[in-house]
């Protein structure tokens, strides 16, 4: 065997024996982290959900429910017909247009029941009164 072919034929099994250490190291039986979340919110006794995809308002999320100070007011726009986790709402909040506000215009405040109402005339929803009550991974 020439040493040429000794490298090639060594090379060969140090990437086939370090592909099935990554295959072995990755599956670990552990469900992937979630990247999704519904977060729960009431707001004066109802209560509605919202998908949340964007990393840093998971964090907010749970920040806010291990009651650490931040932002509080959820903000988000409206998406009508679109009912998503909002259930039984006839609405849902465009999860990559949601964040948490410190400071909203008061036109966006009120109840979620309100927004399904004939005289909600904003495109956002912020109810000032809202608490963050759970959030739950979603499952793909």
């Amino acid at each position: 065997m020439s040493p040429r072919t000794f490298i090639a034929a060594g090379a060969t099994a140090l990437g086939l024996l370090m592909g099935s250490a990554t295959m072995a190291a990755a599956d670990t039986g552990a469900a992937p982290e979630a990247t999704e979340y519904v977060a729960k919110f009431e707001v004066s006794g109802e209560t509605y959900k919202v998908r949340l995809v964007e990393q840093d308002d998971i964090d907010q999320a749970r920040a806010l429910l291990n009651g650490d100070p931040g932002a509080l007011t959820p903000n988000g726009k409206i998406r009508w017909g679109v009912v998503d986790v909002n259930s039984p709402y006839q609405w849902s909040i465009d999860p990559n247009d949601f964040g948490f506000a410190e400071v909203t215009a008061e036109v966006c405040d009120g109840r979620p029941s309100y927004v399904d109402g004939p005289n909600w005339g904003a495109g956002y929803f912020c109810p000032w009164d809202a608490v963050i009550v759970s959030l739950d991974p979603i499952s793909h």
